[in-house]
């Protein structure tokens, strides 16, 4: 994570990154991320954002993101937070 990296401390910190990594949380509230996402892409569309097929797009991604991480077989990658983790697995 490059945040963790200043002009003063250019390498980034391994304690630090521990402290702030996000993973094992993210992997607890996936569910409700999920769900978020989902609300939020249908609010896109209807406001007209995004079209019927991107939406389907990510409607798609999301049920197989989902899936996956309900078989514990989704790949979760530190430096990725939050929803970053399932675009990173969408594209």
């Amino acid at each position: 994570m490059s945040v963790l990296a200043t002009k003063r401390q250019p390498l980034k910190s391994e304690l630090l990154a521990s402290f702030t990594n996000g993973v094992k949380p993210d992997q607890e509230l996936y569910q409700q991320e999920i769900a978020v996402q989902k609300a939020w892409a249908k609010g896109l569309a209807d406001i007209g954002i995004l079209n019927s097929n991107e939406l389907t797009f990510i409607q798609d991604a999301l049920l197989k993101a989902q899936e996956l991480m309900s078989h514990q077989q989704f790949e979760w990658r530190e430096e990725d937070e939050d929803i970053q983790n399932v675009y990173h697995n969408m594209t």
